[in-house]
Protein backbone atom coordinates (compact mmCIF):
# COMPACT_ATOMS: atom_id res chain seq x y z
CA UNK A 1 0.00 0.00 0.00
CA UNK A 2 3.00 2.65 0.90
CA UNK A 3 4.09 1.83 -2.69
CA UNK A 4 1.32 2.85 -4.40
CA UNK A 5 -0.42 5.40 -1.98
CA UNK A 6 0.02 8.66 -0.61
CA UNK A 7 1.51 9.73 2.85
CA UNK A 8 -0.06 11.90 5.14
CA UNK A 9 1.37 14.12 8.08
CA UNK A 10 1.94 11.85 11.39
CA UNK A 11 2.37 8.34 9.71
CA UNK A 12 -1.36 8.47 7.71
CA UNK A 13 -1.57 6.91 4.66
CA UNK A 14 -4.12 7.50 1.71
CA UNK A 15 -6.71 4.59 1.62
CA UNK A 16 -9.02 5.87 -1.06
CA UNK A 17 -10.76 3.55 -3.61
CA UNK A 18 -8.17 4.96 -6.68
CA UNK A 19 -5.47 2.82 -4.67
CA UNK A 20 -7.26 0.04 -2.38
CA UNK A 21 -8.81 -0.68 -6.30
CA UNK A 22 -5.36 -1.50 -7.22
CA UNK A 23 -4.69 -4.03 -4.89
CA UNK A 24 -3.97 -7.85 -5.79
CA UNK A 25 -7.11 -8.56 -4.00
CA UNK A 26 -8.20 -12.37 -4.66
CA UNK A 27 -11.77 -12.86 -3.97
CA UNK A 28 -12.81 -16.81 -4.25
CA UNK A 29 -15.15 -17.97 -6.33
CA UNK A 30 -18.17 -19.25 -4.02
CA UNK A 31 -19.28 -21.69 -6.61
CA UNK A 32 -16.43 -23.73 -6.22
CA UNK A 33 -16.54 -25.94 -3.09
CA UNK A 34 -12.84 -25.96 -2.14
CA UNK A 35 -12.49 -22.29 -2.89
CA UNK A 36 -15.40 -21.64 -0.62
CA UNK A 37 -14.00 -24.06 1.76
CA UNK A 38 -10.81 -21.98 2.16
CA UNK A 39 -12.45 -18.90 2.23
CA UNK A 40 -14.68 -20.79 5.46
CA UNK A 41 -11.41 -21.73 6.84
CA UNK A 42 -10.15 -18.73 6.71
CA UNK A 43 -12.75 -17.05 8.22
CA UNK A 44 -12.95 -19.30 11.54
CA UNK A 45 -9.29 -18.75 11.49
CA UNK A 46 -9.82 -14.63 11.82
CA UNK A 47 -13.03 -15.17 14.26
CA UNK A 48 -10.38 -17.65 16.74
CA UNK A 49 -7.43 -14.55 16.40
CA UNK A 50 -10.36 -12.53 17.60
CA UNK A 51 -11.42 -14.44 20.54
CA UNK A 52 -7.69 -15.12 21.62
CA UNK A 53 -6.39 -11.05 21.27
CA UNK A 54 -9.78 -10.41 23.50
CA UNK A 55 -8.35 -13.05 26.00
CA UNK A 56 -4.86 -11.81 25.66
CA UNK A 57 -6.06 -7.65 26.12
CA UNK A 58 -8.00 -9.41 29.06
CA UNK A 59 -4.54 -10.71 30.72
CA UNK A 60 -4.00 -6.91 31.00
CA UNK A 61 -0.31 -6.59 32.14
CA UNK A 62 -0.43 -10.30 34.54
CA UNK A 63 2.33 -12.31 32.46
CA UNK A 64 1.63 -15.99 33.44
CA UNK A 65 1.01 -19.38 32.07
CA UNK A 66 -2.23 -18.89 30.29
CA UNK A 67 -0.76 -15.67 28.90
CA UNK A 68 2.18 -17.62 27.15
CA UNK A 69 -0.61 -20.36 26.20
CA UNK A 70 -3.16 -17.59 24.33
CA UNK A 71 0.16 -16.19 22.73
CA UNK A 72 1.37 -19.42 20.98
CA UNK A 73 -2.17 -19.89 20.05
CA UNK A 74 -2.13 -16.47 18.50
CA UNK A 75 1.29 -17.31 16.75
CA UNK A 76 -0.10 -20.67 15.59
CA UNK A 77 -3.78 -19.36 14.45
CA UNK A 78 -1.60 -16.74 12.26
CA UNK A 79 0.66 -19.27 10.81
CA UNK A 80 -2.43 -20.86 9.32
CA UNK A 81 -4.27 -18.10 7.93
CA UNK A 82 -0.96 -16.92 6.35
CA UNK A 83 -1.02 -20.64 5.02
CA UNK A 84 -4.71 -20.49 3.49
CA UNK A 85 -3.83 -17.38 2.13
CA UNK A 86 -0.70 -18.65 0.58
CA UNK A 87 -2.70 -21.08 -0.96
CA UNK A 88 -5.43 -19.62 -1.91
CA UNK A 89 -2.82 -16.90 -4.19
CA UNK A 90 -1.33 -20.29 -5.59
CA UNK A 91 2.08 -19.20 -3.63
CA UNK A 92 4.78 -21.37 -4.29
CA UNK A 93 7.54 -21.94 -1.47
CA UNK A 94 10.21 -19.72 -2.89
CA UNK A 95 7.28 -16.67 -3.17
CA UNK A 96 6.02 -17.94 0.19
CA UNK A 97 9.95 -17.10 1.56
CA UNK A 98 10.15 -13.60 -0.21
CA UNK A 99 6.47 -13.10 1.54
CA UNK A 100 7.92 -13.74 5.17
CA UNK A 101 11.56 -12.28 4.59
CA UNK A 102 9.31 -8.78 3.97
CA UNK A 103 7.68 -9.07 7.08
Amino acid sequence: MRQISSPFRHGYWAYNRQYIARLAIRLPDMAKVSERRAHDGVVALVERMLELQERLAAKGEVHDEERRQIEREIERTDREIDALVYDLYGLTQEERAMVEESI
